[in-house]
């Protein structure tokens, strides 16, 4: 077979037709933003914008060495915040990230058109990472920048190095693949590497590691966080076909990554790139933190970028196979990223907003509300802006998180402890007070009545459906009910 819409080569020659590419995008624009408007942020996306919305610039500098992540997702959002915009904006903000990203994809990689709609189907490209508002958009945006700039990388080295920069200031991931394009850009044979873009590259590098020095009080405040033997067999068997069974999808990932690396046996640079993006992703996930589909997600960007980056791949039964395998993986992703996007559609990916609207629109935002566990409650509040709850873990009123050690001791507080401290805290004030809890109240429910629990079905982070309850007196019992 050949031609452009052969499924047996890895690469093809040419640039594509922009209107195929257009139409395609408006397509993606279109399925993603559907998508995008029923989807219900959970509490990583709530805690971006509630650190944006509640922190100044400056504290949100600092505020990085806990969290793990630099500033640079958080100050795309700032903008949002000072124009006085929804909480949705961020999502729509977040979906421009990915349609740029889509775009270049479209026009500049030289990947066949079937292998262009199967990526862009694919569970990370249409789902993962354009419908969940994340830091990895801008991972994915930038790492594609970049591998259409690299034939150019070192003729116009500023706006590379620039590029590279960013990248490591987006999250811990794009540091890793920062740090090897750096690799790759002073090992050039024959290519004097340009100060000035080594310099660029090396200040956006040094930037991040300021941003991520771990704070002496941080939630774990060592390098090795937790050791996980089995997240590289995850991310390495969920990064082509997730939803798979592990034994198969795993199987048919370690076929296609030595097929993909044997196929680009004759680019040392795409080749190396490959293997040590693979190699030190999946150090970060067994010894640091294994997020599952989201981190897996970035094996197949790091085996998409070093085919980008070796431009075309010569057609040999190695590389056929290598294509079609890859092929036949990304189909089943798709397959995932409709099932997904429709259980997004139709049920809840959180109760957060129906929680958070419940509140609202019945004026409850009037009264102190004592909140626990922390990190599933945190995101209703991005549902009803003006309001602190009081976390009962920790003893004080707050938003974001601070993911320090002191969050960390408090969100492993057992809930009948949690709400004893909320009754010390709040009944001798002798004013009306609600309690809400992301579980039925432990014990009798004695003093508390049920006011609200969330009705939707959660489909994907079932700990943030929410029971909202009201104080009534100490002689009160009332039962709880359980779903």
């Amino acid at each position: 077979m050949s031609g452009q819409w052969s499924p047996l080569r890895l690469t093809t020659e040419g640039r594509p037709s922009a209107a195929i590419a257009v139409a395609l995008l408006a397509l993606y624009a279109a399925g993603t933003l559907y998508v995008g408007l029923h989807h219900e942020p959970w509490r990583d996306e709530a805690d971006s914008w509630l650190v944006v919305r509640d922190a100044p610039l400056s504290t949100i500098f600092t505020w990085t060495r806990n969290a793990g992540t630099p500033a640079l997702w958080y100050l795309t959002l700032k903008p949002l915040i000072w124009l006085g915009l929804p909480y949705q904006s961020q999502q729509l903000l977040h979906l421009a990230f990915a349609w740029a990203a889509a775009a270049i994809l479209l026009l500049r990689a030289p990947f066949t058109w079937i292998t262009k709609l199967l990526v862009l189907g694919s569970y990370y490209l249409a789902y993962e990472y354009a419908v969940i508002a994340r830091s990895y958009v801008l991972t994915i945006l930038l790492s594609f920048l970049i591998a259409a700039w690299y034939p150019e990388r070192h003729s116009r080295s500023v706006r590379y190095a620039v590029a590279v920069a960013l990248l490591f200031n987006t999250n811990v991931h794009g540091g890793v693949i920062g740090a090897i394009l750096v690799l790759l850009f002073l090992l050039d044979r024959g290519r004097r590497a340009s100060p000035a873009g080594v310099a660029i590259m090396l200040a956006g590098a040094v930037a991040a590691w300021a941003q991520l020095r771990t704070a002496p009080d941080a939630s774990f405040p060592h390098i090795v966080r937790r050791i996980n033997p089995l997240a590289a067999w995850h991310a390495v068997a969920s990064a082509f076909s997730p939803g798979i069974a592990l034994g198969v999808a795993g199987a048919a990932a370690v076929l296609i990554i030595l097929l993909i690396a044997v196929s680009l046996r004759r680019r040392a640079d795409a080749l190396l790139f490959l293997l040590l993006s693979i190699v030190l992703l999946n150090l970060l996930y067994v010894f640091v933190w294994f997020g599952g589909y989201r981190h897996a997600g970035l094996i197949l960007v790091a085996a998409l970028l070093a085919i980008w980056i070796a431009g075309n791949v010569p057609r040999d039964a190695v590389s056929s196979a290598a294509a079609l395998l890859l092929n036949v993986a990304l189909s089943f992703s798709v397959l995932f990223a409709f099932h997904m996007a429709r259980a997004d559609v139709k049920m809840d990916f959180s109760g957060s907003r129906e929680m958070g609207e419940f509140i609202g629109e019945n004026g409850l935002d009037r009264y102190p509300i004592a909140a626990h566990n922390m990190h599933p409650t945190e995101a209703v509040l991005p549902w009803v802006p003006g309001k602190q709850f009081w976390y009962a873990g920790v003893g004080r009123y707050g938003t974001y998180m601070h993911w320090n050690r002191e969050e960390e001791i408090g969100i492993h507080t057992p809930y009948p402890v949690a709400v004893g401290r909320a009754i010390e805290h709040f009944v001798p004030r002798g004013e009306p007070w609600l309690l809400l809890l992301n579980r039925p109240i432990p014990g009798s429910g004695r003093g508390f009545r049920l006011l609200y629990a969330t009705q939707g079905p959660v489909y994907r982070h079932r700990d943030e459906r929410y029971w909202l309850y009201e104080w009534v007196g100490a002689g009160e019992a009332v039962s709880s009910p359980t779903r």
